[in-house]
């Protein structure tokens, strides 16, 4: 077949215009779904983590009769991983919960304390608990879970 040369090949500006549109709609919609769901993860990622320290603290409980609190604070992870995962000192701070301010969220225990069983160091012992894992970046977003498993986010809604 034979082209004409007068006859131009290519795209015209409208076209190109046309595509670029196309692709920045696609991109306003996308981003922000992409975003959603990292976000969900992260949350989900909370949550298992938040369900692995309740099973330690039922284990905790069955040897001790009581359960550990380390109190509220960003500062606290390293006692829960010393104390219920059994981490030295030198890995508290990543192992096996990554309390480092890389992570989205930090974990803290609270409960009434117990006579019952004296604990020691930097965690003490209670009758009761709420494991909680509050977002770092918004403290008023948060999930939980007690003692009697009952799970609430910051809405007071079970997840």
């Amino acid at each position: 077949m034979n082209i004409p040369k007068n006859i131009k090949q290519g795209f015209t500006l409208v076209e190109l215009l046309v595509v670029i549109a196309i692709i920045a709609i696609l991109a306003a919609v996308g981003i922000p779904a992409y975003d959603g769901y990292i976000s969900d993860a992260r949350d989900k990622a909370a949550q298992s983590t938040l369900q692995s320290i309740v099973l330690m603290q039922k284990n905790y409980y069955q040897d001790n009769f009581c359960y550990v609190t380390t109190g509220a604070g960003t500062d606290v992870g390293p006692a829960i991983n010393k104390h219920l995962f059994g981490s030295s000192d030198a890995e508290s701070t990543s192992t096996p919960i990554d309390t480092t301010a890389s992570n989205f969220f930090y974990f803290e225990i609270t409960g009434d304390t117990s006579t019952a069983c004296d604990g020691s160091g930097d965690a003490k012992n209670a009758k009761n608990f709420t494991v909680k894992a509050v977002k770092r970046a918004d403290t008023s977003q948060w999930f939980s879970i007690n003692h009697k498993l009952a799970k609430l986010n910051q809405d007071g809604k079970t997840w």
